[in-house]
């Protein structure tokens, strides 16, 4: 199977010890920056760009306490007091089995501190084999702002991240793999775009099984149509940190004490991205002669449609980053093509790590940073459009 090198393989001249490295010493920095400033954790963690919140996992907390919650007989969205910053549950309920395992408010940080090392482990698989500047530059990705967010967050984004590894790693395998993706989808619904991976030859493989999963999942929506109806109507859409087809609007009126149609904002932002996207797959770059391994464009393909359903969502959180890990392998490989997609691959590279450094770099609450960080993430989304388009010509 065409797959990702296996970290056994791995030397001291695998780049992604770089990565290791500085993601080591990031914590190790953090943890004497808490030691011996004599500030508190969060007070560290924001000093560093992080947004943290107090206390920490507030996100797996959130999903400990709507555990408490259908205890105490409430559903999906009703009010929570047993959360921590009084925010209602809204993950899909498949969540609540959790409890099972023995996971609850009090056993959460634990949970949390397994969950961020299997997430940190399986960055190293997701990225494959790389050199020592693309292992510098990623390990700088997964210790940016943005994605040390969903980290302090424990989101469980972090738990979808290896589930699609796993897909990844059985591409070949597309029943198996699309299986997986539509899991994930079930978790949490953005992980749809991750089926963008399986729009490639040879078609008769992978349409039936793309078509099967698209109808699996909509039978799905139908029969859970309720509980998902009040999930997308207690989520709530912030206008700063985020990303998205709405995010100008919703800032825009916050900034200017303004309440905005949140639904009319949702429906012009995607009418406009659905004409950058077509513009951008019809003008995408020609692919390099020589095909990239398979298990890339794949990745890249995931990762390009999980950043497109993100921002299709209205107003995602930046941590959601993190699934652009996907996308590096094949960005790595491309950036030393010549032509339109090697600066397609750069643009996409520079562009995604200012987006992710965003709050060491700019305000999140001024005008003109607002629409700078616009331009970022709208341009990163018409170039991973056209070079998804590109990757969709190739086997996967």
């Amino acid at each position: 199977m065409d797959a990702p090198p296996s970290p056994g393989r791995g030397s001291s001249r695998d780049g992604r010890w770089w990565a290791a490295l500085i993601v080591a010493g990031y914590f190790a920095l953090l943890g004497l920056g808490y030691l011996g400033s004599g500030a508190s954790l969060t007070e560290t963690w924001q000093a560093w760009g992080v947004p943290a919140m107090n206390p920490h996992f507030a996100d797996l907390r959130n999903l400990a306490a709507g555990i408490e919650n259908q205890k105490a007989g409430r559903a999906v969205g009703d009010p929570n007091p047993f959360d921590p910053f009084q925010r209602p549950y809204i993950y899909p309920s498949v969540w609540l089995q959790l409890g099972a395992l023995g996971f609850d408010a009090h056993t959460a940080p634990g949970f949390a501190l397994a969950i961020i090392a299997l997430f940190l482990v399986s960055c190293w698989f997701v990225v494959g084999r790389l050199t020592a500047g693309q292992g510098v530059f990623t390990g700088f990705f997964v210790v940016s702002p943005a994605v040390m967010t969903g980290v302090e967050r424990c989101n469980i984004d972090l738990l979808l991240l290896p589930l699609l590894l796993a897909a990844l790693h059985f591409h070949r395998r597309v029943p198996v793999a699309a299986g997986l993706i539509a899991l994930a989808a079930i978790l949490k619904i953005h992980p749809l775009g991750a089926l963008l991976g399986l729009v490639a030859p040879p078609w008769r493989k992978t349409l039936p099984w793309l078509g099967a999963t698209g109808a699996g999942l909509a039978v799905y929506g139908l029969f859970d149509a309720h509980e998902l109806a009040v999930i997308a109507a207690r989520t709530p859409h912030y206008p700063f940190h985020s990303f998205g087809s709405a995010t100008l609007a919703l800032a825009q009126g916050a900034l200017a004490h303004e309440r905005i149609d949140y639904a009319a904002a949702w429906r012009t932002g995607n009418l406009l991205l659905a004409v950058v996207v077509v513009l951008a797959a019809w003008f995408r770059p020609r692919a390099p002669g020589e095909a990239a391994p398979d298990w890339k464009a794949f990745a890249f393909r995931m990762g390009a449609g999980l950043y497109l359903a993100s921002f299709a969502l209205g107003a995602s959180n930046d941590y959601r980053l993190l699934f652009f890990l996907f996308c590096l392998p094949l960005l790595f490989a491309w950036r030393v093509e010549t032509g339109a997609v090697r600066w397609c691959a750069l643009s996409a590279l520079v562009l995604a790590l200012v987006f992710v450094y965003w709050d060491l770099l700019a305000s999140e609450y001024a005008l003109p940073a607002i629409w700078l960080k616009q331009g970022v993430t709208w341009t990163l989304a018409a170039l991973l459009a056209a070079l998804g388009a590109t990757a969709c010509g190739r086997s996967g």
